[in-house]
């Protein structure tokens, strides 16, 4: 099959920008044996950018060695995680759960989470859910993000589930 989106290629990147930059030596090299180790574990390329990519923005923010990071460490590197403005909840759920699989294997044998990162919750509380306006759903040229209008049509009995909806009629003035 094809790679339309070249993740080959963005996976290849992602480690070079690990290469070209400022972190130290010793995180550099925990952050491949982490990619290195899922890599075989037939984890997804574009799945393991996304962990080398987060594993090398969170060590820059952290700036301590990942291997001895204490618990302070690793609640002040949630805490400015946490006071992105700029982030939506989703993505800071993501950089929490990476940070947390990445403890998990480095510390906790892949089994259990480490004291560092048990406490971490990932989880996106019900109130920092977007807000989708059905009707909006209807109207996909007034929504600024057509493409989630075409996920939330095409997965409506989830959608329940998974965000806050607001239904609303639609008029056609609206």
């Amino acid at each position: 099959m094809k790679d339309i989106h070249n993740y080959q290629l963005r996976l290849k990147n992602a480690l070079r920008r690990l290469d070209d930059t400022s972190v130290s030596a010793r995180n550099k090299e925990v952050i491949v044996r982490f990619y290195n180790d899922w890599s075989v574990q037939g984890l997804t390329k574009p799945r393991l950018a996304k962990l080398v990519d987060t594993m090398h923005s969170l060590s820059i923010v952290l700036r301590v060695d990942l291997e001895t990071a204490t618990v302070d460490d690793i609640k002040r590197l949630v805490r400015d995680l946490d006071d992105r403005e700029d982030w939506t909840a989703w993505t800071k759920s993501t950089y929490k759960a990476i940070l947390k699989k990445f403890y998990k294997w480095l510390k906790g044998n892949n089994e259990e989470y480490p004291p560092e990162v048990k406490w971490i919750k990932a989880t996106i509380k019900h109130k920092d859910l977007p807000v989708i306006h059905l009707r909006n759903c209807l109207r996909p040229r007034k929504l600024s993000e057509p493409s989630l209008c075409a996920t939330i049509l095409e997965t409506r009995h989830s959608l329940l589930f998974s965000s806050r909806v607001v239904a609303g009629s639609v008029s056609s003035g609206a």
